[in-house]
């Protein structure tokens, strides 16, 4: 029996290719260009075609490297993954991971508001995502429900058209205000700065939106919804009081009492069907599960929202194994990866295993038997390596021991950041190259590690040092060390001393 068609047939215009893709239907278009869905071998993704004669501007052309940036430097479960671009030739295009399933948008219109618990699945999404966002120091500035595809494995927050990191210049004149009216925060609706808290704001909009299916500032002129948004309470009739209390603390006319992603997450995981993390404390707990449960997981239809795409980059994530046409793509499971057999890693784990007594050499046992009572507190003392077994003995004073691997990045340690990397394969070996930077607000020094997973399994780890960066400024750094390449998906966690 032949799949249903994926989006809707393709016109006179559209192109039959682009680069190495085939291209088979549209899933959606915007002010800057067409989402084809298309098929590159086995290879399945969403392509983003940019609009002739966009790139012949400037700023349009930082616009689309920006997304490329930001696309690749983030990764989770509730983001869509980027794969590859081209901003080179003609037609310039971005592809990303192909999403199944109906936008937030049209779920709410086919099928009214979501149900309690799926709601509480959105929300946790979407913080979620937030949160990683914001570990990047990014924005996105265009949270609304035709960006967030309603998927098997949870919420996917798409289209990054106007988002930017938190120190880059912004793109638009002034008076000009970015993203879709009913969607904006009262910081953008005054054209004032706008920050993490925006997103908030949005969020807590588009959950109102999914609770009572209308947006909780009305619709219709432009100009009348940023006045409701400015000046106006938030329509949240009908909403019980559990979630009601959390969206008017998002919604929240000053930006500063209003909660952090992160806060948001945390309350949303001690509702509905908790995804398992670390405790709420830790960075850890930006957990990213591949699939949620007990969800009550919406029916998914083949559909995806257009926006705005990328520039040409080297050693991308390769697309995953096309799936049919009306399922979602498959998460490739990550293969255990086992580090040599003679790995430094491998000889520390065997050594701890084994006890103490049975490691000592035997003269110092003789001797523990044949002497006695004060000659052999005289003659030993604190030095007993029976009674306390000699440092150098432990493994982990040479062979540092592999935190338990995080669920998504963690790329920020006090405040140092991994604010991009690439991973390389030397030989077999792993190697890390990037950009660190200082967060803080003083100059710093500081030794770094960054560990590298294979799902579950530690890769090992690369180190470097970085000297005298200025506070806010940022260095190029190559990381190496016992890493050992494997390949599949790799999840990287950083420590600074």
């Amino acid at each position: 029996m032949a799949q249903p068609p994926v989006g809707s047939p393709l016109t006179v215009h559209d192109p039959p290719s682009v680069g190495p893709w085939t291209i088979h239907s549209r899933l959606g278009s915007g002010g800057m260009g067409v989402v084809y869905y298309a098929t590159s071998g086995q290879n399945v993704a969403a392509v983003k075609v940019i609009r002739p004669g966009l790139l012949d501007v400037q700023a349009t052309r930082d616009r689309f490297r920006r997304e490329v940036a930001i696309l690749r430097s983030v990764r989770d479960v509730h983001i869509s993954q980027f794969l590859a671009a081209d901003l080179l030739n003609e037609p310039a295009w971005l592809a990303i991971e192909y999403v199944s399933g109906p936008v937030l948008r049209d779920e709410v219109a086919d099928n009214g508001p979501l149900a309690e618990s799926a709601w509480w699945d959105l929300a946790r999404g979407m913080a979620q995502a937030l949160a990683v966002l914001d570990l990047h120091r990014i924005t996105h500035r265009d949270l609304k429900p035709g960006n967030v595809i309603i998927n098997e494995r949870g919420p996917v927050l798409i289209d990054f058209g106007i988002a930017h990191p938190e120190d880059a210049t912004a793109l638009t004149a002034t008076g000009l205000v970015t993203g879709s009216p009913a969607w904006l925060s009262p910081e953008q609706a005054n054209l004032a700065p706008t920050g993490p808290a925006s997103d908030i704001f949005a969020l807590g909009s588009l959950l109102a939106y999914a609770a009572t299916g209308r947006p909780p500032f009305g619709e219709g002129a432009s100009v009348a919804v940023l006045m409701a948004i400015a000046t106006r309470e938030p329509d949240l009739a009908g909403i019980d009081p559990v979630r009601t209390a959390l969206l008017r603390r998002m919604l929240d006319k000053d930006p500063v009492p209003r909660p952090s992603a992160r806060q948001v997450l945390d309350v949303t995981r001690h509702r509905g069907p908790v995804a398992t993390g670390a405790p709420p404390d830790s960075h850890a707990g930006i957990d990213a599960p591949t699939t949620v449960e007990g969800s009550g997981a919406l029916p998914a239809r083949n559909q995806a929202s257009g926006g705005g795409p990328g520039d040409t980059l080297e050693n991308a994530p390769q697309p995953s194994a096309a799936p049919p046409p009306s399922q979602a793509a498959p998460q490739p499971a990550a293969a255990p990866v086992t580090p040599p057999a003679n790995s430094r890693v491998t000889r520390a784990r065997a050594q701890e295993d084994v006890p103490f007594w049975r490691r000592a050499p035997m003269l110092l046992i003789v001797l523990l038997v044949i002497v006695v009572g004060g000659l052999a507190w005289l003659l030993l003392g604190d030095n007993d390596p029976v009674l306390r077994p000699n440092a150098s003995a432990s493994p982990s004073a040479s062979v540092p021991v592999a935190p338990a691997a995080p669920s998504s990045d963690k790329l920020k340690d006090g405040v140092w950041l991994l604010e991009s990397y690439q991973l390389l394969n030397e030989s077999g070996g792993l190697v890390v190259t990037g950009t660190v930077r200082n967060t803080g607000t003083t100059t710093g020094s500081s030794a770094l590690r960054v560990w590298v997973y294979s799902g579950q399994q530690s890769l090992g780890s690369v180190t470097t040092t970085v000297t005298d960066v200025a506070a806010k400024g940022a260095v190029s750094v190559r990381m190496t060390g016992d890493a050992v390449w494997a390949n599949g998906a790799k999840t990287l966690l950083l420590e600074a001393s």
